[in-house]
């Protein structure tokens, strides 16, 4: 066991993640498409000294059933990362329950066609806005989160019975799958 801030802090020629099974092609945020449709965005870190990112994401709402709890995706050599908001979209009643978290809408990461050794990572998020990252590598880790129900409690009242249902940095994880998207993995 061990947690999402642990395993952000790891360092970038660490062998530990190599210990766990690669996902499935179709479950890999990092080589399939719209894999994280209908996942949750609860947060994003931007840690410009370190130039890494991370994006924590609730999978227990995505399409491909996965088999995991929770993701995250670390890039770390981070070239550009940008938040765009477009033109306000009507919110329905989902979205003012969950605090304001993100659903996504679609994903992607490819290469980086100008900068053959990046690759551009775009989460749209919530019909209006996209998360973009360009950077020299991926981290994907999937993982369980012991005790955590099915899905969150919705209807729980107070934003921290709601946020209780939910995973974060700092709950015991147990990694289950990890996928990395480098120059010599493309």
């Amino acid at each position: 066991m061990t947690t999402l801030e642990a395993i952000l802090a790891l360092r970038p020629d660490s062998d530990w993640p190599g210990q766990f099974p690669t996902p499935k092609p179709d479950h890999d945020p990092l080589r399939s498409t719209d894999c994280l449709r209908e996942a949750i965005v609860l947060d994003v870190r931007c840690e410009c000294v370190r130039m890494t990112a991370a994006v924590l994401i609730d999978m227990r709402f995505g399409i491909r059933g996965v088999g995991g709890d929770v993701a995250l995706i670390v890039a770390r050599g981070v070239r550009h990362c940008a938040w765009e908001v477009g033109p306000k979209v009507e919110t329905g009643p989902l979205e003012t329950l969950y605090g304001g978290f993100w659903w996504v809408a679609g994903s992607d990461c490819q290469p980086d066609p100008d900068h053959p050794d990046r690759f551009t990572l775009r989460i749209d998020v919530s019909m209006s806005e996209v998360l973009t990252l360009r950077a020299e590598r991926f981290d994907y880790f999937l993982a369980d989160v012991p005790d955590l129900p099915d899905f969150p409690d919705m209807q729980a009242g107070p934003d921290a019975l709601v946020r209780a249902s939910l995973p974060d940095w700092t709950k015991p994880v147990r990694p289950i799958a990890y996928s990395r998207r480098d120059p010599s993995r493309r």
